[in-house]
């Protein structure tokens, strides 16, 4: 069943999709149209309140499913019944899989599979690929009780994997990791860049969802982990932030993201990312002549 939120578009989608409508009939497409624009962090908890189904797929209007998706999907869905959450990758993640994982030898498919949240948190081989929203299948037949930490965790612009963490923390349960692609990544836009402060100073709050100091370690380590993606991102965040002459916002970030993860992280500095390190020089007020010279030629 596909299921449409439409965030207060000025032109209802209702009224866009007027004819699709018609002809595949409610029973298979619906239409939820807020009364006002929520934003995207509550309409992605939306989208978890209202589905009325087990599983559930949202899709970011940016990453346009591939012809295949649904039938990926489905057929892990079946293998791996059990688990909470089926994570897909992007094109460039997913032959990284196809490399590092194991195989099944039943059906042959590169895979890793995780039976708790410490064993989900250690897997995390991407932290930004996990972040996009339209990469994950989640079980939220199994998830209603968590929804709640979804809104009060909306800040952290990971409501998302709020509620996917605290589901896995009481239910014991497990994640399944494949080197499969169901989505062409949209990238991020301009208009996205804005909430990059945002989201590096909010998505620490996500350490307070689990009790113990080992998984708060591995969920830092998580976040912290570097990648080319990570990279990218930081290099976007600096050049916005220089057009918009924000650099003690770019500043401030790294201070308070430095401090919750080395709080987290026992002082142990090379857990901390080359984002961070780079970012470190904003908060004493000027970047070094490598950095500057990196961000030029990468631009």
């Amino acid at each position: 069943r596909l299921l449409i939120l439409d965030n207060a578009s000025e032109v209802p989608v209702s009224d866009t999709l007027s004819n699709v409508l018609g002809k595949a009939g409610t029973a298979c497409v619906a239409v939820i149209r807020h009364a006002v624009n929520i934003g995207a962090n509550a309409n992605i908890l939306r989208c978890f309140e209202v589905c009325d189904s087990e599983w559930l797929w949202v899709l970011c209007d940016d990453d346009p499913p591939l012809p295949d998706a649904i039938e990926k999907i489905l057929r892990y869905l079946r293998i791996y019944e059990s688990t909470t959450f089926l994570h897909f990758a992007t094109e460039q993640l997913a032959s990284v899989r196809q490399h590092s994982f194991t195989r099944d030898m039943k059906w042959g498919d590169p895979f890793r599979v995780t039976g708790s949240l410490s064993e989900f948190l250690a897997a995390i081989d991407s932290w930004s690929e996990v972040l996009l929203l339209s990469n994950g299948v989640y079980r939220v037949g199994t998830m209603g009780n968590c929804i709640e930490t979804g809104y009060n965790y909306a800040g952290t612009l990971a409501p998302h994997l709020a509620i996917l963490i605290s589901s896995m923390a009481r239910q014991h349960a497990g994640a399944c990791f494949l080197a499969e692609s169901i989505v062409e990544w949209g990238g991020c836009g301009e208009e996205a860049l804005s909430t990059r402060v945002q989201y590096y100073l909010g998505v620490m709050g996500l350490l307070d969802l689990v009790e113990t100091p080992e998984l708060r370690r591995r969920l830092a380590r998580a976040i912290s982990k570097e990648d080319i993606s990570e990279w990218r991102a930081f290099k976007d965040t600096y050049s916005y932030c220089r057009r918009r002459d924000a650099m003690q916002d770019l500043g401030y970030m790294y201070w308070k993201m430095r401090r919750r993860l080395l709080v987290h992280l026992d002082g142990v500095a090379p857990a901390v990312n080359s984002t961070c390190l780079a970012v470190a020089a904003s908060a004493v007020g000027a970047f070094p002549s490598w950095l500057h010279r990196f961000v030029r030629r990468s631009r």
